[in-house]
């Protein structure tokens, strides 16, 4: 049984790789805006995950991306029109 990375290994493994986000600024600001919404409109019955889910999924095919990692800056005013339309289609 292989024994865990010790705190060293892993700040050496994230500085030689420079760990960093794909993600520029403005589309982790839509993230989390999306974060916010999904987890301020979740209740017993839809989770904050399903609805994130849906959004992600809207968004994806309107944007005819494989998967959230391919959305860029010149995207996010179509991502943005797609998220008003899911929640005005779904609440909130």
């Amino acid at each position: 049984m292989q024994q865990p990375f010790t705190a060293e290994q892993i700040q050496f493994l994230d500085q030689r790789y420079g760990h960093k986000s794909r993600d520029s600024d403005a589309v982790k600001q839509f993230r989390s805006e999306l974060s916010q919404w999904s987890k301020a409109s979740a209740n017993e019955n839809v989770k904050a995950t399903t609805l994130i889910n849906g959004v992600y999924a809207a968004i994806r095919l309107k944007l005819n991306l494989k998967n959230m990692n391919a959305l860029s800056d010149d995207m996010l005013p179509q991502a943005k029109q797609a998220f008003e339309e899911f929640r005005e289609s779904f609440g909130n």
